[in-house]
């Protein structure tokens, strides 16, 4: 069970952004991150990492540099295009 939070301001490049897709970008960063959450209600969104243990100061920069880095759900660009 996961017993830290931390949380990443993310600004939005899309219309919307799936868990699973964040998951995938940020968990192989860390073995302490267990899930994520996402805010989306507002903007900046807000990821929510769920730990084991407190990051380290460099797993939460690598953790923030994805989460800048990442284009949003590729998904609604599928819907986009029909």
């Amino acid at each position: 069970m996961a017993s830290m939070s931390h949380a990443f301001v993310v600004e939005p490049k899309a219309h919307y952004i799936y868990a699973g897709e964040v998951d995938e970008a940020i968990k192989p960063l860390s073995p302490k991150i267990e899930a994520t959450n996402i805010s989306i209600g507002s903007i900046p969104w807000i990821v929510f990492a769920l730990c084991s243990e407190p990051l380290s100061n460099a797993e939460k920069a690598a953790v923030q540099t994805a989460l800048d880095d990442f284009e949003g759900s590729m998904y609604l660009d599928l819907e986009r295009s029909r």
